[in-house]
């Protein structure tokens, strides 16, 4: 029949431009997860984790007059140790330590060595600490006095 073309020469062109679009995809693909891998991951890192300070500011509380204070905010430390990280001698050593920082006496000082002997891993030693009194323990920690 005149007019006719040959389809499996326009088949085989058909599928040659496949061939090359599929090469082309799995090069780019093959470039992206093995070539540049660790590129991407430390990028990923970078994006899932992000640490921020926000303080948080409150307002004082009033009486419905708007007059008299009921409440402000107050700054207080808790002072916490990981206890399954010292030896005896260390425990020791942070309670002597500590017990002057905190204004302990002898009956307080055995106290904290009690706590410090405890085997749980995260014991609290002190609750509302003064700024003044967390900013020598952070001092005295920074010296290496305290373990």
């Amino acid at each position: 029949m005149p007019g006719r073309t040959d389809s499996r020469l326009r088949l085989l062109v058909l599928l040659g431009c496949f061939v090359i679009a599929s090469s082309a995809l799995v090069a780019r693909l093959a470039w992206w997860q093995v070539i540049r891998r660790d590129d991407l991951a430390q990028q990923a890192r970078l994006q899932t984790s992000l640490r921020s300070e926000i303080p948080s500011a409150r307002g004082s509380i009033y009486d419905r007059s708007g007059v008299v204070v009921l409440a402000t905010t107050v700054e207080r430390d808790r002072l916490v140790a990981a206890t399954d990280k010292l030896t005896a001698d260390q425990r020791r050593a942070m309670a002597d330590e500590l017990a002057p920082l905190l204004g302990l006496d002898d009956a307080g000082t055995t106290a904290l060595v009690a706590r410090l002997a405890d085997p749980r891993p995260y014991v609290i030693l002190a609750r509302g600490l003064e700024p003044e009194v967390s900013n020598k323990v952070r001092d005295a920690v920074a010296a290496g006095r305290i373990p």
